[in-house]
């Protein structure tokens, strides 16, 4: 299994998308002001097990919302997982 995720706004009223990461990343969340965006990212290593589950770190990191040119990486990490087990 292959797939990539990246965050990105959107107008509400339609239109083209902004990417805000190159990188995956994933589960935003807004801060109170609008002004930045915390989300999880890191590596998604598929292992096939009898429950079908993936082994993941997850880190949860920070962009300005107006990230422009869209981030390589967080503006800031707030945590970083311990090993892929989380």
């Amino acid at each position: 299994q292959d797939y990539r995720v990246f965050l990105a706004t959107a107008p509400a009223a339609g239109g083209p998308s902004t990417p805000l990461t190159a990188f995956q990343s994933e589960t935003p969340s807004w801060s109170w002001d609008g002004r930045q965006v915390a989300f999880t990212f890191g590596s998604w290593r598929h292992v096939t097990d009898d429950f079908h589950y993936p082994d993941i770190a997850q880190h949860i990191g920070v962009v300005d919302a107006d990230a422009d040119p869209p981030r390589t990486s967080p503006d800031r990490v707030i945590r970083r997982s311990y090993s892929e087990d989380q």
